[in-house]
């Protein structure tokens, strides 16, 4: 990517559908003027009259002021292609770029065949929605407002939200650039390099972090479940495009090559975990000290933020010479941890992410070098590790997947790769592996954030969001929306990994608590849910038979002149009472949404227990009816009653039915009620027919 283009790719609006100092107004955004990006005309009468107050609250949400009158216009896509190829062309001369292909090539990472200069500039065409560019200060957007998102099957009204949440990006950038300078972070690397990787990730991970916010109506950082799943869905950029294949440019990146679809995601993607990290542990100081002082130098500190916010791991820096012998060096770089990662992925496709994630987190420096005499060319590449056994796990990975290459470990962390097939004689590449091996390293200079000097304090770190603070931005008509397309769009595998997650299923515990710490506000939040979930289905009781007919479940209840049944309508509720002994058989219905785990119901009901004197004999998770269910065995000895508790999910639904044995009832009481849930059942047949 020109690093003089900072762009929102249209294609992450989406990728997770699920207070900073006063602001200085912002001046009337400005008309195109002469020096403006060719082709360039004013923004549409639609997206002017939200822009001013776009910028007014991108200036809130990052805390940065607006110094200059911020330029804008749009572009069409014939024009955003030639703008692309200008920029292209100024960053990089036919014969950079040359050498660029050649190095894709030579690791495997482009099609053979592949243009490079053609294929960047229209698979770029094909994703921004919107750039802005330092060199001239204006931000572009390109032609198309809220129909860009009509396909999604998104309201008018989300469909504005999500438009104005790219200007809110792009809008970001340009405050970045008035405050840091944006040419001195991107402009200090180029190239295929790690660091240029780890710059741009600083940079698109802020505006996302602040465009995240805008879509949310909630600071991102303060959702403190979200490093979960960022973590699980980045992990396969591919699954991550498919969740959205209607958002505009998808189609594209699914069939671009690996390397080209995941270097286009990663700035946006990690970096935006990596922002999400640095803003949660230190706020907008923080984050500030990242862009004025101390920017990440690494894809590794990217990926694994703790290596730059406290157990600062900065990369190895090592020297390969411009010449050896008659060798002339055309081209060197660095691939990273990110880099090499995805080298090895061409190369080893056997072997799962996780696997190569292992492998690559090993890295502690490398450095590739092409060199050529006259039609003769040589690549050498030099590997630093953090460890012997990481040095091991490289070892292994590059003997099975650079065969033909000569490998030598020099060192218990270095291992140096040289590949001479295409041509250079044998006394050459002698020169160039011993120059190889000696080849001089250095840690780059870096030490942690000190919080104290920068004069971060309590109050500037972001507090997680509360139960109520969620269920208030619920209300929202177009929260509550695009919380559902976040729904919509994973799938139940997704959902099980998150819940499965031990963090994730912690926190999910502790909300159940500090909701049921409040009774009141429990209450609150139980109409709220209701009321978000629409009506509830109906319990129907006849002739000892319970049904509940929308979720094709069917039960007996006892019968008999002692028996009693009553029945309420919110929530429905069914309440079987034996008139003499006290044995109690109760059937309630709850919205239980897929994302809400039966874990954490549980825990929410054992909470409650609790808090009578009652104590947990067991719990489990099972089947009942081919449900799953979460079953809990409690005693109350001070009352002196046994209680077994069946949770079971039913679509969106929990049917909870729950059996009370007083300590007085008779073993008849005791069985009639255990023989109604012996006789639950789910209509499996009947349950896709209702479904579809």
């Amino acid at each position: 990517m020109p690093r003089t283009l900072i762009a929102a790719a249209s294609l992450l609006v989406l990728v997770i559908a699920g207070c900073a100092s006063a602001p200085t107004a912002p001046p009337t955004p400005a008309a195109p003027s002469a020096d403006a990006p060719a082709g360039l005309r004013p923004l549409s009468d639609e997206r002017q009259s939200r822009l001013a107050s776009l910028v007014d609250t991108t200036v809130e949400l990052r805390g940065l002021s607006a110094r200059e009158t911020l330029l804008t216009g749009q572009q069409g896509p014939d024009e955003l292609k030639s703008f692309f190829r200008d920029e292209l062309d100024a960053e990089l001369s036919e014969e950079e770029l040359s050498h660029q292909q050649r190095i894709l090539d030579w690791f495997r990472l482009i099609p053979d065949g592949l243009v490079l200069r053609d294929y960047y500039i229209d698979l770029m065409s094909s994703q921004v929605a919107g750039y802005f560019d330092p060199d001239t200060g204006y931000l572009v957007m390109v032609d198309g407002d809220t129909t860009d998102f009509e396909g999604t099957g998104m309201s008018p009204l989300l469909a504005e939200h999500m438009d104005n949440a790219t200007l809110v990006h792009e809008i970001n950038h340009a405050l970045q650039h008035q405050h840091f300078d944006l040419d001195r972070i991107m402009g200090t690397v180029d190239g295929l390099s790690d660091g240029s990787a780890a710059a741009a990730a600083l940079v698109e991970g802020d505006s996302m972090l602040v465009m995240y916010s805008f879509m949310l109506g909630a600071r991102f950082e303060r959702f403190d479940t979200a490093q979960i799943i960022m973590e699980q869905m980045f992990a396969d950029p591919r699954e991550l495009i498919e969740l959205s294949p209607d958002l505009p440019g998808s189609e594209e990146l699914l069939q671009a090559p690996a390397y080209m679809r995941e270097t286009l995601l990663f700035p946006y993607t990690w970096g935006l975990r990596f922002a999400w990290t640095i803003q949660s542990a230190g706020g907008q100081k923080l984050m500030d000290h990242a862009f004025l002082t101390d920017p990440p130098v690494s894809t590794e500190q990217i990926l694994h933020p703790e290596k730059w916010l406290t157990e600062r791991d900065q990369p190895q820096d090592i020297d390969l010479p411009a010449s050896v012998d008659r060798l002339t060096g055309i081209y060197t770089d660095s691939w990273g941890e990110f880099g090499i990662r995805l080298v090895l992925a061409e190369r080893l496709p056997q072997l799962s992410y996780e696997a190569l994630s292992d492998i690559a987190a090993g890295w502690g420096g490398d450095r590739y070098a092409l060199y050529r005499d006259g039609d003769d060319e040589a690549l050498a590449w030099v590997t630093e590790w953090d460890t012997p056994e990481d040095a091991d796990a490289f070892v292994a990975a590059a003997n099975a997947g650079f065969a033909g290459w000569r490998s030598e470990r020099v060192t218990p962390t270095r291992i140096v790769l040289l590949d001479t097939t295409a041509g250079v004689r044998a006394d050459e590449a002698d020169a160039l592996f011993g120059v190889a091996v000696d080849a001089y390293a250095a840690k780059v200079r870096g030490s942690a954030p000190d919080f104290a000097a920068i004069g971060i304090t309590d109050d500037d770190i972001p507090t997680p969001m509360s139960v109520s603070e969620y269920m208030t931005l619920m209300q929202d008509p177009v929260m509550s929306e695009l919380f559902a397309v976040g729904a919509d769009v994973l799938t139940d595998e997704d959902m099980e990994r998150f819940m499965e997650n031990p963090e994730m299923a912690a926190r999910m515990e502790e909300m159940v608590e500090e909701l049921l710490e409040d009774p009141e506000e429990a209450d609150r939040l139980a109409e709220q849910m209701l009321a978000m979930q629409g009506p509830l289905p109906d319990i129907a009781v006849s002739d000892g038979l319970l049904t509940i007919d929308e979720l094709a479940f069917s039960m007996s209840l006892p019968t008999g002149p002692d028996w009693q049944v009553q029945q309420t309508d919110s929530p429905p509720t069914t309440v079987a009472t034996h008139a003499t002994d006290g044995g109690m058989l109760v059937v309630a219905l709850s919205p239980m949404p897929p994302y809400v785990p039966l874990k954490s119901v549980a825990a929410g009901i054992e909470h409650q227990m609790r808090s009578t004197g009652a104590i947990i004999e067991g719990r489990e998770l099972t089947e009942l009816a081919g449900r799953e269910t979460y079953t809990l065995g409690m005693r109350d000895n001070q009352v002196g009653y046994s209680s077994n508790v069946w949770i079971i999910r039913i679509s969106e639904f929990g049917v909870v039915v729950n059996v009370v044995v007083p300590d007085s009832a008779s073993s008849e009481t005791s069985a009639e009620l255990y023989d109604a849930v012996g006789a639950i059942r789910v209509d499996a047949a009947r349950r896709k027919r209702l479904n579809r």
